[in-house]
């Protein structure tokens, strides 16, 4: 999979930087076709656990770590359906993430239509958009 949240156009399907593109098409290349050991794919979301109201989400091939190049926004619901935006954190390859007063079940994360993706791993390739939540059994509160 090669991510492209961070160089698309909003009223464009194809990015116009082409040269970032061939470049994350290259290392994919280089990793999967040539089996050489370079860091090419992207960070994808992987779990999500919620300790005291707190959304504590975990990222894989994320390097050797994760980091924001501008302000991000994570939205979500409460078990009961509440919306929210929450504050975040980033702790290497996990983002904690939280609103006061409301226990995340569900956490998006650049899941609209013209988002703009600013969560790369440390060697610059961007996370892909994601909704995760936690299982039914364990969402509870407001």
């Amino acid at each position: 999979m090669i991510t492209t949240g961070d160089i698309g156009d909003h009223n464009d399907l194809h990015p116009c930087d082409k040269k970032t593109l061939g470049h994350r098409f290259a290392l994919a290349a280089r990793g999967v076709i040539y089996g050489e050991s370079v860091e090419h794919r992207p960070p994808v979301c992987v779990s999500m656990t919620v300790e005291d109201s707190v959304a504590i989400i975990k990222f894989a091939d994320v390097g050797d770590g994760l980091y924001a190049d501008a302000p991000l926004t994570f939205t979500g619901m409460s078990a009961k359906g509440h919306p929210f935006t929450g504050e975040y954190e980033i702790c290497g390859d996990t983002v904690r993430v939280w609103c006061d007063g409301v226990v995340p079940a569900v956490v998006y994360f650049c899941f609209e239509n013209d988002a703009e993706v600013h969560l790369f791993s440390s060697s610059g390739l961007p996370v892909s958009p994601f909704r995760i939540g936690v299982p039914e059994s364990l969402a509870v509160g407001d």
